[in-house]
Order: structure tokens, then sequence, then C-alpha cells
């Protein structure tokens, strides 16, 4: 479920000024101001995730918060303008910031003995999700589009969701 949430975050990262850049003919600027407001609802997310574990628990806010990310993505880098595309990456932002903040809790809760073990196994699910998501938009990029690479990235988010339903347990 990490992995697969973290690559759907990726697409933000690695591509998501290229793409504004690249599609609506932003200015530099315009695109790095955009950038400073979703990383400040990123932000936002981290420190309000714990307020919705309480609410939801930890489980039940990693399906909310991967699937929305996953839903979202569909439509991010499909989107019929920069504002529309830009105001969609905010909302992303912010649920993946409570994503990932919630995944890192969630994971070392699961074998609290291994606690060690399970903070090495996270941070390489984190990798590997950059990793796939990164190599996936190159190969899809060259052969199609971002609409394509967006379709594909919000699928692997809703699968990473699906994990999270189907193979974990609330600590």
């Amino acid at each position: 479920g990490t992995v697969l949430g973290l690559a759907t975050w990726n697409v933000y990262l690695v591509y998501g000024a290229s793409y504004w850049r690249q599609v609506f003919s932003i200015p530099v600027t315009t695109t790095a101001i955009a950038m400073i407001f979703t990383v400040l609802s990123y932000t936002a997310g981290s420190l309000l995730a714990g307020r919705f574990t309480k609410r939801l628990g930890f489980r039940r806010l990693l399906l909310v918060t991967t699937g929305a990310l996953g839903g979202i993505t569909f439509f991010v880098f499909n989107a019929p303008s920069f504002w529309v595309s830009f105001g969609l990456a905010v909302v992303a932002s912010f649920f993946a910031g409570m994503m990932i903040t919630v995944s890192s809790s969630f994971s070392l809760e699961q074998i609290p003995k291994f606690r060690g073990t399970m903070m090495s196994l996270h941070s390489t699910a984190v990798s590997t999700g950059g990793t796939l998501s990164a190599a996936m938009g190159g190969l899809i990029l060259v052969a199609y589009s971002y609409g394509t690479y967006s379709i594909a990235m919000g699928f692997m988010g809703l699968a990473g969701a699906l994990a999270y339903m189907l193979l974990t347990s609330e600590p």
C-alpha cells in the first residue's frame, strides 16, 4: 500500500511543475508560487493527520487518503485549465501529507516488537514508490501523454488503498 500510495504522490513531485509549464505555458514564477501552495497544503495535511487518526483510526484514514489521492490524480493531469489542475493538486497534497504521516506511524505499529526493522521497510517502500513513479512516468510520457500517466497513477493509488484494505489490520 505504501509503495503504491507513494508512487501516486511522486507524480506531483517529479512531474507536476513540468506539466503546468508544458501544457498550460505557465511562467516559472507562477509555477514556483503554485508549488509553494501545494507544499503548504501538504504540511497542513501532515499536521492534521493526528487529529484525523484519532477519529478514524490508522487503517481507515490510510484507506481514505490513499484512495482520495488516487481518485484526484485521475483528473489533475487531465484538467481543462491550470486553475482546475492547481486546485486539485492542492487538495491532493493535503491528502498526501496525511497519508505519508499516517503510513509511517501505521508501519511502526504493525509489529511493535520490530519497530527498527519496520522503519527500514517503510523507508524502502517510500523509495521504491518514488522510483516506480519516476520510471513509469518516463516510459508513459515518451509513449503517450500526461493524461495517460495520470490515469495509470490514479489506478495505482486506488490499488494502494485496496492493498491497505485487504492486507492490513488496525494496530
